[in-house]
């Protein structure tokens, strides 16, 4: 319920008003924030819900993101910076969906570089909309993008790990 809250939240978001555009994005990570804490709190983990939370986060990370690159503030190639680790596992997403390879899926699990990315990113969204001329906002959005594109590569590394070890056991 927290995950189709959250969708939700960012369909939403180009279309409410700036005013309020700070409470929604608190309201999608509080969302995030619970809806990992219950799961893990009470082991209420399924494939379906795993599913619907990674497309919810990536999605509502979208929307607000786009929608600050347009009000303007951040760059398009910031954007794009941000929300690399999102693009990176969304084409790996859509990769192993097309080749019908659930087990390299199984084992790209959410990773510890991956979930600082995605606080940082709330974090970010949180400063810009408060403090969009801060010295700590722009602090805070390059630890994001450095933090991002870690991600990023720590997930392809990960993809490129998998695929190793597959053709070694087809070897061996």
């Amino acid at each position: 319920m927290l995950s189709l809250l959250r969708l939700g939240l960012a369909i939403a978001f180009p279309f409410v008003a700036p005013g309020w555009r700070l409470a929604v994005v608190l309201g999608g990570g509080l969302s995030d924030f619970l809806d990992g804490f219950v799961a893990r709190r009470f082991n209420a983990h399924t494939p379906s819900g795993q599913l619907i939370d990674a497309i919810a986060d990536k999605l509502f990370v979208f929307s607000v993101i786009v929608t600050l690159t347009v009000a303007g503030l951040v760059t398009w190639w910031q954007m794009l910076l941000i929300i690399s680790r999102d693009l990176t596992v969304a084409g790996v997403a859509a990769y192993v969906t097309v080749r019908r390879d659930w087990s390299k899926f199984r084992r790209l699990v959410p990773r510890p570089i991956g979930k600082l990315t995605t606080a940082l990113q709330f974090t970010m969204f949180a400063s810009l909309l408060l403090w969009s001329e801060a010295s700590f906002t722009l602090v805070v959005l390059w630890v994001t993008i450095l933090c991002s594109t870690a991600a990023a590569g720590d997930y392809l590394w990960k993809l490129l790990t998998a695929f190793r070890a597959d053709r070694a056991a087809r070897a061996g």
